[in-house]
């Protein structure tokens, strides 16, 4: 749920006046080809860009999951391929679109991805077991993720954590997620106005409002408006799912594959409500 993150740095930066929501990729990422329509921030938030999603390349699994890359390189492997539709026409998950939101995040402020969230973010919250993971460094009480093989649960297969980079490189803890959302919710990290926008269901240019906003689902249980988002990566997946109104929050973390986190954060959610 990296995501979430990623976006609320991007609108911290658009209240610092350091970018606008509308402005397009190639204002801080000049080399990046200008594509048959103009891709802009807000697409990216909202997974409406039409960029290519770099999961999805053969190349992805063969070499750079295990091999890692550069997070500037690695823009390089999606970025010649046309668009899949006219940004802001279609909804499309797009791990891609958040990997650039990173590197207009370095851009912008000066700092590296990394550098930017811990000041602006995980320090602003006193999210003291969250970090950026690295395979390199050590990391006290980070845990091992595993996956089922047949009859047996293994070891997760590698990857190398600058891939998902600020698509899906955090490493956090249930109460530190849980301070993250006081945090949001006291505005202590961008203002009201900003975060309803990132809870607000994007409108596509001719066409319905999708269930997406800036870094989160927008959903309902019981009747409630929930805000949600799931995660997954080799050997670890989570969900997190909020009522804004009643601030009630359920977070569930899994360090296997083989123990899906969606109905079960749905469950506890519906009995808290």
């Amino acid at each position: 749920i990296t995501k979430q993150f990623t976006a609320i740095a991007i609108l911290k930066l658009n209240e610092d006046q350091k970018l606008q929501l509308k402005d397009t990729i190639q204002k801080f990422l000049p080399s990046f080809p200008v594509k048959s329509s103009p891709i802009t921030i807000e697409h990216l938030l909202t997974h409406t860009s039409g960029i290519r999603e770099i999961t999805e390349l053969d190349i992805f699994f063969t070499q750079l999951m295990k091999s890692g890359c550069d997070p500037d390189s690695l823009v390089n492997y999606f970025k010649d391929y046309p668009l899949e539709f006219t940004p802001g026409s279609k909804f499309q998950y797009c791990n891609s679109g958040y990997h650039i939101l990173g590197l207009i995040i370095e851009k912008a402020s000066g700092l590296s991805y990394q550098e930017y969230i811990t000041k602006n973010i995980l320090a602003v919250s006193d999210m003291q077991n969250s970090i950026s993971d690295n395979n390199t460094i050590l990391i006290n009480n980070r845990v091992y993720g595993y996956e089922k093989l047949g009859n047996k649960i293994v070891n997760s297969s590698y990857i190398d954590m600058s891939i998902p980079f600020s698509a899906g490189n955090l490493l956090s803890t249930t109460i530190d997620l849980n301070k993250w959302y006081k945090a949001l919710f006291e505005y202590q990290i961008v203002s009201k106005n900003s975060l309803q926008k990132a809870h607000t269901p994007y409108h596509l240019n001719a066409g319905p409002r999708i269930k997406y906003g800036y870094g989160w689902f927008v959903d309902s249980l019981q009747g409630e408006v929930v805000i949600t988002h799931e995660g997954g990566i080799n050997g670890f997946l989570s969900s997190v799912w909020f009522i804004p109104t009643s601030k009630t929050l359920a977070v569930i973390l899994s360090n296997c594959m083989c123990n899906p986190t969606t109905n079960t954060a749905k469950t506890v959610l519906a009995y808290a409500i």
